[in-house]
């Protein structure tokens, strides 16, 4: 089976991913980045999280196909949701996990990480985000993919902020999800090792900036709220988050 960790720019999708390719390699199946070095994938799943960006029919049974010989696997994406993808959940060759966050830190975040790209250089897409008015447009492009991904049956919706305020429940959601089951220790034990406060964790590609969470609240100027409110108000109550 192929597991599609799935989502929102800026909403942790690397730590979610990193914790659920664990989990699949401590219970039986393959660290991704095997199947990838043993099957040529390099050019679908790309860099070192495995991002395999548009959910095309081809690509995707391509992968399922892999995973027949290889065993369960986990890839990622930021791409929304097509026809070959609600199929193949529906057909459970593939399961869906979707991480997303509060909008208004995706943006604070998409800033922070714009700002520092002009600085080093990097990814165009947030180097031009950082315009508080044009941010605010990305992030709305955003929220459309995760009124896709929110409307299929039979995939696990998570939110970063309860990652972040209660990761071994999160964690336990998403074994129960997939059909796994480890014990407490080994658990913390793999949220230890892609911890942002372990000195001597895994960081590679995990794009950390601040890792808070309702940084909105006091970081936002009162017209940059209205501004949000305006732009996602539609999605807050749906996302379960505050409207002001």
């Amino acid at each position: 089976m192929v597991i599609l960790s799935a989502g929102m720019q800026k909403s942790g999708s690397a730590y979610f991913y990193n914790v659920i390719n664990e989990l699949v390699i401590r219970t039986g199946g393959k660290d991704a980045r095997d199947v990838k070095a043993a099957h040529g994938l390099d050019r679908v799943m790309q860099w070192h999280n495995n991002n395999i960006g548009k959910l095309s029919l081809a690509k995707l049974i391509k992968l399922w196909r892999v995973s027949l010989e290889a065993g369960t696997f986990v890839v990622k994406t930021h791409k929304g949701p097509s026809l070959a993808t609600s199929a193949l959940n529906r057909l459970r060759l593939i399961k869906v996990i979707y991480g997303y966050r509060d909008p208004r830190d995706v943006l604070l975040s998409a800033i922070d990480h714009g700002k520092r790209i002009l600085d080093t250089g990097g990814d165009p897409t947030f180097a031009r985000m950082v315009d508080f008015d044009t941010a605010v447009q990305e992030v709305e492009s955003w929220l459309r993919i995760w009124k896709r991904y929110a409307a299929m049956p039979g995939i696990l919706m998570l939110r970063y902020e309860d990652m972040v305020d209660n990761a071994p429940e999160t964690v336990q959601a998403i074994e129960q999800f997939l059909g796994l089951s480890i014990g407490s220790e080994e658990r913390q034990e793999i949220l230890w090792k892609y911890s942002r406060s372990n000195p001597d964790g895994d960081r590679t590609a995990m794009h950390f900036n601040k890792a808070k969470t309702f940084r909105y609240k006091t970081e936002m100027t009162q017209e940059q709220k209205a501004k949000c409110q305006a732009a996602f108000g539609e999605y807050l109550a749906s996302m379960r988050y505050e409207v002001e």
